[in-house]
């Protein structure tokens, strides 16, 4: 493992300046040129549940400031990579976003996937990544916890957790406001208020308008895509009516009408070759474009309708000096409405309309407990997920739909098919946390969770609502029953009925229907480890630990009920090794770790075939893979008025053992020693600003931020099928009063137009990738009271 290497790259690693929109927020930044020779600034973090400086949590954490997200124009979890090495973002045909960190994600997009990394706003899950969109408004900082966190955060964080820690109410009045203009009429304006209503009672309302013009053109005609839309906002009330007892009540919605994404087809590879003429794309154009081109079907409204409603509670008791009682409370409701072009051409080929919700509560009740020398955490946590999900494939060209029309059907015109399902799933936890001091300079922690989950499946391959694939799937059923010897169906299939057929029996019943399937599972994550002050300013840390991800059933169109068997759940056995030093008299910090997991398990997007659709993605478990690497970050304030970070990691993530199956493109192979998906071997980013005092009461700075990532597997299996390597450069210069009161900055990203493939698509008849951001400047302007 080429660990030296990476640590000399990561220190080597030329560090220039991100800046983007502001958002104003509360929080008080420390903006003179005259003070900025001072320590890199402390983050608090609460990645054990309680706060702590960053520097001295024995374990890999990013923290980001608010102040720092609002310039480098970081707003949603899908811009974190920028400033966190190894972490990546994969974007999907539905919208969602899977997030892979440390080489382990779950390459999934259907609503009900649950991830590897989970994402928190004030330690309240956001269970399903299609709900996270709306999580970096008004946030005092982000922590972004690397490795298992099941012990404190509970299952699926197997590759580590996000949480975004809000902008609480303050005693104060305090209001600001922001806004940006920027190419493709990007406009986005954002502020906040807060203040007191009572000696004990305090409110916050914070907002964002996200919205910009189409950037993308279609290949085919005069046509554009890629409109934004986004508003938020969030209601916080905070009441402490004497010392001991507080309460944080919070309401958040948002709206995303934004449209969804497009992407450009490079090749035509269809399932059935025999009948590539008659799918009517044989002959587009195929290739490699700019980062601006895709195509899509004339007239397709492609904007979405997703809406989050989430609601929380926080209660603290204070029981003496030495106990703290929490409670903590959530509800969220979910919903998702959109079009998916799927196929990258401007032909019904494969387009999914997807018609999803979910609704989750959860509920916490802990105790800390504080003693000379020792501090205990326990508690129980329940969570409760209720997704639905409906998707119409609209396939009116796809080859294998029309094989099948032409072989089984009676002349009625095939359209579409519906995959739906439903499931409950409850999750039951105990868990605690123990830390003690065992000398002035040595601490000991250990830490257990047990979890009892159960999962009720419903789901099937259904006849849609326009009936046009009944005749041709009930003239395939009667077939396929006849060769077992079996009568055809009582009554063809009309618009509703599943297709599914029950193949799990011996012999198989081949009769149509959902496919039930009840799940449970249970098991024991923990935690041991030993941080070790060895000097002022330098903490060295050892951990080991188990954590979990849970099982779950895929979401396909399956003709057999055995593609829609649950994938078990993944299990890992993680190591870490680490310091934390500050040097030059705290004028920088360096932080390093290595990192090994031993994968039980592994949850993949593996490929299952279907009879009539050929491969398609299903779920599966590798045996056995393991992840490995290091990272290493820098803060300095070398001189006064200048800031320097950088980061760096490697990471290898790759099957072990001679696991066996069937590959994206249908063919058998061993993946032995291949890849996993979304785990750039190395990341490297760094940022710089310099910022000097031109009068009394006028400051200026500039700065900029470089971001690289090298190319990674799109699929499991080291098919060619690759993302782009890439460096992203950004810059920004600006003007502010030497009290923060208002700032006005030019700024631009990605400027030397990088193109890049940011993620590969596998269609029915074509291949396809989504294309990242061409460049775009702008100018911002921010206000605070």
């Amino acid at each position: 493992m080429p660990i030296r290497g990476m640590l000399c790259a990561s220190c080597c690693a030329l560090a220039l300046a991100h800046a983007g929109s502001a958002y104003a927020q509360a929080a008080d930044a420390d903006t003179n040129a005259s003070d900025s020779s001072d320590a890199p600034a402390d983050i608090i973090v609460t990645a054990q549940k309680y706060s702590q400086n960053v520097n001295s949590v024995p374990m890999s954490i990013t923290a980001v400031s608010g102040e720092q997200l609002q310039t480098a124009g970081i707003k949603a979890v899908e811009d974190l990579p920028k400033v966190t090495p190894g972490f990546n973002v994969t974007q999907t045909p539905t919208g969602a976003a899977v997030y892979t960190l440390r080489g382990v994600g779950f390459n999934d997009s259907s609503l009900s996937t649950r991830p590897a990394v989970t994402v928190y706003v004030d330690e309240a899950p956001i269970p399903f990544g299609a709900m996270t969109r709306g999580a970096g408004l008004d946030v005092d900082h982000v922590e972004v916890l690397k490795g298992p966190q099941g012990t404190l955060f509970g299952a699926n964080s197997t590759g580590g957790a996000i949480n975004y820690v809000a902008n609480k109410p303050t005693d104060t009045l305090e209001a600001g406001l922001s806004a940006t203009y920027g190419r493709f009429d990007q406009f986005d304006i954002g502020g906040f208020i807060s203040g007191p209503l009572t000696s004990t009672l305090s409110v916050r309302l914070a907002f964002e308008h996200q919205g910009s013009g189409d950037w993308q053109k279609s290949v085919t005609r005069d046509d554009t895509a890629g409109r934004q839309d986004f508003n938020n906002g969030r209601l916080s009330v905070r009441w402490e009516p004497s010392d001991s007892f507080r309460m944080l009540l919070t309401a958040q919605r948002w709206v995303d009408r934004s449209d969804a994404p497009v992407g450009q087809a490079f090749e035509f590879k269809p399932q059935e070759p025999a009948l590539a003429d008659l799918t009517g794309i044989a002959d587009y154009p195929y290739a490699r474009r700019g980062n601006r081109y895709a195509d899509w079907d004339p007239g397709t409204d492609l904007s979405k309708d997703n809406r989050l409603t989430m609601l929380t509670g926080r209660f603290d008791l204070d029981v003496g000096e030495a106990v703290t009682l929490t409670s903590l409370t959530s509800f969220s409701k979910f919903q998702t409405f959109l079009l998916s072009e799927a196929d990258g051409v401007p032909v019904e080929n494969t387009s999914f309309i997807v018609d999803s919700r979910n609704k989750t509560f959860t509920q916490e009740l802990r105790a800390a407990v504080r003693l000379d020398g020792l501090r205990l955490t326990f508690g129980a946590n329940y969570q409760s997920d209720r997704p639905r999900e409906s998707t119409v494939e609209v396939l009116t060209t796809a080859s294998p739909i029309i094989g099948l029309n032409l072989a089984f059907g009676d002349g009625t015109p095939f359209r579409e098919l519906e995959v739906k399902a439903r499931s409950a799933a409850n999750s039951y936890a105990a868990f605690a946390n123990l830390e003690y001091e065992a000398t002035p300079r040595l601490t000991l922690q250990g830490g257990m969770r047990y979890t009892r989950s159960k999962i009720r499946y419903r789901g099937c391959l259904a006849v849609s609502a326009d009936g046009s694939a009944g005749p041709a799937y009930t003239g395939l059923i009667n077939f396929l029953r006849d060769g077992f010897g079996l009568g055809p169906l009582a009554a063809p299939l009309e618009a509703g009925d599943c297709i599914t057929l029950d193949a799990s029996t011996n012999p198989p019943t081949l009769l149509p229907g959902f496919v039930t399937t009840p799940y449970d599972e249970d098991n024991v994550s923990w935690r041991a480890g030993a941080q070790y002050e060895a000097a002022d300013g330098l903490m060295l840390y050892a951990n080991v630990s188990r954590g979990y991800k849970m099982g779950g059933h895929p979401f396909l169109n399956a003709t057999f009920s055995g593609a829609l068997t649950p994938a078990r759940q993944e299990s890992v056995l993680a190591y870490e090794a680490g310091f934390k030093a500050s040097l030059a008299d705290r004028k920088v910090q360096l932080n390093g770790a290595i990192f090994y997991g031993d994968y039980k398990d592994k949850q993949e997007v593996g490929t299952v075939v279907d009879p009539v659709l050929g491969p398609l993605g299903g779920l599966t478990n590798i045996p056995k893979s393991r992840i490995y690497g290091a990272e290493l970050q820098l803060q300095a304030a070398p001189y006064p008025g200048l800031t320097v970070n950088a980061a760096g990691s490697y990471v290898r993530a790759e099957v072990l053992g001679h696991y066996t199956s069937t590959n994206e493109d249908g063919d058998i192979q061993d993946f032995h020693k291949t890849d996993l998906a979304n785990a750039p071997r190395w990341q490297l980013n760094g940022n710089a600003r310099y910022q000097w005092a031109l009068n009394s009461q006028l400051d200026m700075f500039v700065g900029g931020a470089v971001s690289y990532q090298s190319s990674a597997q799109s699929v499991l299996g080291n098919l060619g099928y690759e993302t782009s390597g890439r460096a992203l450069v950004d810059v920004s210069a600006g003007v502010e009063t030497s009290d923060g009161k208002w700032r006005a900055f030019l700024w631009g990203r990605n400027i030397l137009d990088k193109t890049y493939v940011a993620t590969f698509r596998n269609a029915i008849d074509t291949r396809m990738t989504y294309m990242g951001k061409p460049a775009t400047y702008g100018v911002s302007v921010v206000f605070k009271y």
